[in-house]
C-alpha cells in the first residue's frame, strides 16, 4: 500500500476509534446511570443529589476528544507523515530529489542499492576534506522504476558530535538548474544517499549534472569544519 494511501486508512480508523469511543462512553455511562437511579428508587431514597443526565454524555466525550484526542491524534500522525514524506521516492515522470540515510535504505525496494556496487549503472567517486562523494548514473535511460541516480555522502574523517552538516545537492539539465535539495543529517545518518527517479523518456537527454556540497559547521555553525564539492555527470547514455 502506498504511504498516502495507508496514511488515509490510519486517519480513517482513528476516526472511527473516536466515535466508538464516545458511544461506548455514552453506554456505560447511561447504563450506571440507570442502575444508581433504579437502586434509590427501590429504597425510596430522594436525599441524594441527582446525577447528571445521560444526554450529556456525549458533550462532555466530544470535548474530552478535542482536548486531548485531537493532539493525540496529531502526535501520531505528524512523524508518521513527515518519515513518509522524506523517504516516498517519485520514480515516474520525476526528477524531485529525495536525501535518505543508507540505514533507511536498507527495507523496501531500495534494499537492492549499494553504496559499494550498483548493476547497469556507472560509478564515479570523489573525495576531499573528510568527506567522500560516491555517484551511481544509470547506465540506460530509457522508462524505468530504477532511479536515475543515486548519490551518497560518507564521511571519511571524525567530526566533533556536536557538528553540523548541511549537504545542498544542485540538478542541472542542459546546464540550467531543474532541481535542489537541501538537508541536515545527523552524525548518525551518514552515510546517506541523494535519489531521483527517472523521467518520461520523451522529455530527456543526456545532458545532465548534479552539482553536491557538504559543508561541516560548529555547533553555532560560524566555523566550517569541512567543507568538499563535486560536479557529477549522471549518464552519456544513447536513448533507444
Amino acid at each position: 500500500m502506498a504511504a498516502s494511501g495507508f496514511s488515509i486508512v490510519l486517519i480513517i480508523a482513528l476516526l472511527l476509534g473516536s466515535v466508538v469511543f464516545i458511544g461506548l462512553g455514552t453506554l456505560i455511562y447511561y447504563l450506571i446511570y440507570r442502575h444508581v437511579i433504579n437502586k434509590r428508587i427501590e429504597r425510596g431514597d430522594t436525599s441524594k443529589k441527582g446525577m447528571m443526565s445521560p444526554v450529556w454524555m456525549p458533550v462532555i466525550l466530544v470535548g474530552l476528544q478535542f482536548i486531548f484526542g485531537n493532539p493525540l491524534l496529531a502526535v501520531i500522525l505528524i512523524p508518521f507523515l513527515i518519515f513518509n514524506e522524506s523517504t516516498e521516492v517519485e520514480v515516474h515522470q520525476s526528477m524531485e530529489m529525495l536525501c535518505i540515510s543508507v540505514e533507511a535504505m536498507q527495507e523496501g525496494h531500495l534494499s537492492v542499492y549499494s553504496i559499494e556496487e550498483n548493476e547497469g549503472y556507472i560509478k564515479q567517486q570523489s573525495e576531499g576534506d573528510g568527506i567522500r562523494f560516491t555517484c551511481f548514473s544509470a547506465q540506460e535511460m530509457g522508462n524505468s522504476w530504477q532511479p536515475h541516480y543515486l548519490l551518497y555522502t560518507e564521511l571519511s574523517e571524525n567530526f566533533p558530535e556536536n557538528a553540523v552538516y548541511v549537504i545542498e545537492g544542485t540538478f542541472y539539465e542542459n546546464g540550467e538548474a531543474t532541481g535542489g535539495v537541501s538537508w541536515y543529517p545527523t552524525k548518525e545518518e551518514f552515510p546517506n544517499c541523494i535519489i531521483s527517479g527517472m523521467p518520461d523518456i520523451e522529455d530527456m537527454d543526456c545532458t545532465y549534472e548534479l552539482e553536491i556540497t557538504c559543508n561541516v559547521l560548529d555547533e553555532k555553525e560560524e566555523e566550517k569544519l569541512g567543507s568538499f564539492s563535486e560536479t557529477f555527470t549522471l549518464s552519456t547514455c544513447e536513448l533507444e
